[in-house]
């Protein structure tokens, strides 16, 4: 077993995929692929079996493993709403990636729905980290006004967020924050931050066995598969949910 980390760096990816095609891999298992067709043509040159993980622009002609980032984003912001939220900002990573795309078009739809205006300086981008969530917060914070909620890309930005609101002696009733991604330690912060939990260990296995299967094979008569798991709403304090009965752990 081989990893590598590519940061999101489209060159650093493909000098990884030079070297590994060069050891004679059995297969590769790309996730958040920042690569373009003409790169990935390379891969199908070689005859090397290959799986994405997360959707690429080209993600429909190739074996991919997915979730539903937009209509998970969909819900997030749907709950915000029917919470009684009506002023309602949301942070992205600085990667331009699809599943960006996807949490903002869901993010737009349950706006839209709920026959609440798109604000563009409710749209803010950052980097993925504690900082980036921090500085993203206090600019909507300073000047985003009236707001009463937050979704945020990330749990990792999401904590940031959260020293931010504590910093301004902000309750969650004041405004709510939702992450994605489900990260252990969200469960032990105050308040506990109600997060989308994506099924990140299923889709890595899924795609090992799909992978799997290709080699075996040799994607002999295979048609490519698309293969979606659900992610879904985590419920917590830090959407100011007050029903211990609904805070799912």
């Amino acid at each position: 077993l081989i990893l590598c980390n590519t940061e999101f760096d489209q060159s650093i990816e493909s000098e990884h995929i030079t070297n590994l095609v060069e050891r004679k891999i059995d297969g590769l298992i790309l996730t958040s692929s920042v690569l373009d067709e003409s790169q990935v043509k390379k891969i199908r040159e070689k005859k090397i079996p290959f799986v994405l993980v997360g959707k690429t622009p080209f993600w429909e002609k190739e074996n991919v493993v997915y979730t539903n980032y937009d209509s998970a984003a969909e819900e997030a912001v749907s709950y915000l709403i029917e919470k009684g939220r009506r002023h309602i900002a949301i942070i992205l990573t600085e990667h331009a990636k699809i599943d960006n795309e996807e949490k903002l078009a869901g993010y737009k739809r349950a706006l839209e729905r709920h026959n609440l205006k798109i604000e563009e300086s409710h749209i803010v981008k950052s980097d993925n980290t504690l900082e980036g969530g921090y500085i993203a917060t206090s600019k909507l914070i300073e000047t985003s006004r009236p707001l009463d909620a937050i979704f945020i890309a990330t749990d990792t930005m999401a904590f940031g967020a959260l020293e931010k609101i504590k910093q301004e002696n902000l309750t969650p009733d004041q405004l709510a924050i939702i992450g994605f991604d489900d990260l252990k330690v969200g469960a032990v912060m105050e308040p506990k931050l109600t997060t989308v939990t994506k099924p990140s260990y299923r889709i890595g296995l899924t795609a090992a066995r799909l992978l799997f299967d290709l080699i075996e094979y040799e994607g002999q008569g295979e048609e490519q598969q698309a293969i979606m798991l659900k992610s879904r709403l985590k419920i917590r304090k830090s959407c100011g949910n007050k029903e211990r009965l609904k805070e799912i752990w």
